[in-house]
């Protein structure tokens, strides 16, 4: 049996539009695929917005923390400067110290011996009158 030609056109039709289908079907699918891997790529760069965000707080609290060392270094260096400064000062004085205790020494050891001379006495020699006596220093 022979279909009439408007059949035959029809049928035509239906099977364009069925291929048209499928490959509607495979957009679809590919589309569906490429929409996953699009949520799973923003969900990745979700994650690494949050890693990026947690790294940069951080940074700025090491940055922060590093600051507050630094500060505390410099008051260190500058008391360490002045401790310096004192301890040169010290061992001047120390020096001064020093030298005059050497010559008070020395002062004190000359008048030790000024007063032994002084108090010399010598047995069998006659003292001398006050109006004969002399100086001998």
């Amino acid at each position: 049996m022979m279909q009439p030609p408007w059949a035959t056109e029809i049928l035509s039709e239906i099977k364009c539009i069925k291929d048209k289908i499928k490959s509607i079907d495979r957009i679809e699918q590919t589309l569906n695929s490429i929409a996953a891997k699009v949520s799973d790529l923003e969900m990745k760069v979700k994650e690494i917005d949050c890693r990026v965000q947690h790294t940069e707080t951080c940074a700025k609290f090491l940055g922060s923390k590093l600051d507050e060392k630094a500060e505390g270094l410099s008051n260190i260096n500058s008391k360490i400067k002045q401790i310096n400064k004192s301890c040169t000062h010290l061992e001047e004085q120390y020096r001064a110290l020093e030298a005059l205790e050497k010559k008070t020494e020395a002062k004190l050891l000359d008048l030790e011996t000024k007063s032994m001379r002084n108090n010399l006495v010598v047995y069998g020699v006659p003292e001398a009158t006050s109006a004969g006596t002399e100086d001998c220093t």
